[in-house]
């Protein structure tokens, strides 16, 4: 077994540029301030309100009438002026159809609905 010798450790010598005191380094160092933030910023005033629309349509089918028919001109859509016929109701009361056009009531469409004046 051989020997090893130790050589004494020798600090280098320091260069004074390089050299700062530990009170020095601690004002020097930047202060960094952490603040936490939400992420999302509730709005200070409601930018738009929401109510909802109620349309009332009343319609009532049966789906065993031989006609449709509506007193109201401005329902209907592909509306053609034509003198069909006289219809009579159940009270024995006559009134003439003037025309026929299409309802459209939300995504249905009832074809051939009778316009009768009057009703």
């Amino acid at each position: 077994i051989s020997s090893v010798s130790k050589m004494p450790f020798r600090k280098k010598p320091r260069d004074s540029m390089h050299v700062r005191s530990k009170s020095n380094m601690i004002k020097s160092l930047p202060r960094t301030v952490h603040k936490w933030l939400p992420k999302l910023q509730p709005l200070a005033e409601t930018v738009a309100k929401w109510f909802p629309r109620v349309k009332i349509c009343l319609w009532i089918i049966d789906s065993g009438c031989s006609k449709h028919m509506t007193g109201n001109r401005a329902l209907l859509t592909n509306f053609v002026e034509k003198f069909l016929e006289m219809v009579r109701f159940g009270n024995n009361d006559f009134a003439v159809i003037a025309g026929y056009g299409d309802v459209v009531i939300g995504s249905m469409t009832i074809k051939k609905v009778y316009y009768v004046k009057g009703l």
